[in-house]
């Protein structure tokens, strides 16, 4: 019996034993079970999946890549960038999420395309990029009584940096009305601000002046600065929300982003934007602009653009005179430095041109593309380093010139006579005769290389330009020849555009090609080399000695 009663209690120790050991491997499983929904819970509240880690994030602006949060680029037409950017984009506008999309690559202009399908706003990963909202603000506050006399004022709050506290942004505009609009100085101002919650202002970020354009022969003002133009969005899913603003440029698209944190902004401010519109009927504040230019180079604008053609545009065009955007004429030097005083453009007539304006030979860029007329009055560029630019033809005092209106300056150039532009060989021995290669300039490297090391163990020791009396010229810099190209040609010499002394040869191929070279002194010798720029032929620079 007493045997019996230890065996029953050590069976009931063993019973509870295992219980026990149930007990735990439950509460364990359960606790992986839990651990594991909550991670997949995570993923779902943040809308960032692992499979959605490994996606690229591309974001558009107005259909163009805006990935770095920074730049607008162009995206090339092709069928790997069709690949890349025809996906599912999830859409903002106006401070809301949209519907989502499937973007369509279109070329737009000669293998640059755009995304169509998307609206203005468009992001290819999902998350919360709008984590708070703006608000309208109806009235003036008295903080910014300032502001009274505008014509216009409109005001937005966000919280742009989630600290709780709401940022202001501002537009206001100052304007006359266009019948008023005859004087000589900007009658018209507007800009967009950004204040802080208390109403002071942190800074301007972009101000316009002078905006008045004729839309349909009416004279509009859709180039004041206003909050239409203007989204909140969390562009890099930190949290804080950028500012974007629209840049209206003339027929350009642009955009600046703007961060603010810790009470400091970064982006460009106080950027001005001068779309120069020149319509049919140029406004009235255009004309009194150009009243100031000296009669002595008297370009006043008449009060229509003229039509232009291949066979007008074909040719070279000088500099005469530039002014800034407030019709101040200005000396080419102020713009260009210490070589700029006279510079040209050269228009073929295969469509291509050479940009000298300059006047000297870059490294940095390919000065060179192609042109494409537009409207009849347009100049469309397009530089074969992606560059881009526009001229405008008009008629100013009767005489056909070409405007530019890049960066804050306007550049006026007008068309060389036969008389100018003769191509006088009798005094350029310095010139004619046979330029041999002795070195050339890596790009990649920037270390000078023996034409050997270029052209390989095959060449021959023969690369050289000849420039012959007869005002033609063979071209053998590059051994291998192509039957894509014709090497021969004629040549133009053009000397003293920069400095006296200064030199150019420009090669005109027979197939339509155009190429310009600068004769300069490299070395302690006095010996002059020419100077075949930079991508011409290749990732390198040449040197050419007689």
């Amino acid at each position: 019996m007493e045997e019996n009663k230890k065996i029953k209690v050590s069976f009931k120790v063993v019973i509870a034993l295992i219980i026990i050991v149930v007990i735990i491997g439950i509460a364990f499983a359960i606790c992986i079970l839990k651990n594991s929904s909550n991670e997949n819970n995570g993923a779902d509240k943040n809308n960032t999946a692992i499979k959605e880690e490994s996606k690229e994030k591309i974001i558009l602006y107005k259909g163009l890549d805006f990935s770095d949060g920074k730049n607008l680029n162009d995206i090339t037409y092709n069928e790997a960038n069709k690949k890349k950017y025809e996906i599912e984009y999830f859409n903002y506008e106006n401070g809301e999420k949209l519907e989502k999309s499937k973007g369509n690559l279109v070329e737009t202009y000669e293998g640059i395309s755009a995304v169509e399908n998307v609206k203005k706003i468009a992001i290819s990963v999902e998350y919360d990029a709008i984590p708070r909202r703006y608000t309208t603000i109806e009235g003036l506050p008295k903080e910014l009584y300032e502001l009274a006399d505008c014509n216009k004022v409109e005001i937005q709050s966000v919280d742009l940096d989630g600290d709780g506290k709401k940022e202001y942004i501002v537009a206001s505009n100052s304007y006359a009305s266009p019948e008023d609009y005859d004087t000589d100085t900007y009658t018209n101002y507007s800009d967009i601000s950004l204040y802080d919650n208390k109403f002071k202002k942190i800074a301007t970020l972009i101000k316009a002046k002078d905006q008045y354009r004729e839309v349909d022969g009416k004279i509009t003002s859709e180039f004041f600065c206003s909050l239409d133009d203007v989204e909140y969005i969390d562009i890099d899913d930190d949290g804080i929300m950028e500012v974007l603003v629209d840049l209206n440029y003339w027929e350009n698209i642009g955009v600046n982003s703007y961060k603010y944190k810790d009470g400091k902004i970064t982006g460009e401010t106080e950027c001005e934007i001068n779309p120069l519109a020149i319509s049919n009927s140029s406004p009235n504040h255009i004309k009194s602009e150009e009243q100031n230019i000296t009669e002595e180079n008297s370009n006043v604008l008449n009060e229509k653009t003229s039509k232009i053609t291949d066979e007008m545009l074909i040719g070279d065009w000088e500099l005469k005179n530039a002014t800034d955007k407030s019709g101040n004429e200005i000396s080419s030097m102020e713009i260009f430095g210490s070589l700029g005083t006279n510079g040209y453009f050269t228009f073929s007539e295969n469509e291509r041109f050479t940009n000298n304006l300059t006047g000297g030979v870059s490294s940095e860029f390919i000065d060179e593309g192609k042109y494409t007329i537009k409207n009849d009055t347009m100049i469309e560029l397009k530089y074969d380093d992606g560059r881009k630019g526009k001229l405008t033809f008009l008629e100013k005092n009767g005489n056909k010139v070409l405007m530019e209106t890049e960066n804050n300056y306007i550049l006026y150039l007008s068309k060389r006579t036969s008389s100018n532009n003769s191509n006088d060989l009798s005094d350029n021995s310095d010139i004619i005769g046979k330029w041999n290669t002795y070195e050339m300039i890596d790009s990649k490297t920037a270390k000078v290389l023996e034409p050997r090391e270029v052209f390989g163990s095959g060449y021959g020791g023969i690369s050289y330009l000849e420039l012959k009396e007869d005002g033609t010229f063979k071209d053998f810099i590059s051994p291998i020849s192509s039957s894509e190209f014709i090497d021969e040609g004629k040549y133009e010499i053009k000397r003293n555009y920069n400095r006296n002394g200064d030199c150019y040869v420009i090669l005109n191929y027979l197939d339509g090609r155009s190429l310009t070279l600068q004769k300069e002194y490299l070395s302690s010798d006095n010996i002059p080399s020419l100077v075949v720029p930079l991508n011409s032929k290749g990732d390198y620079e040449y040197h050419l000695k007689k």
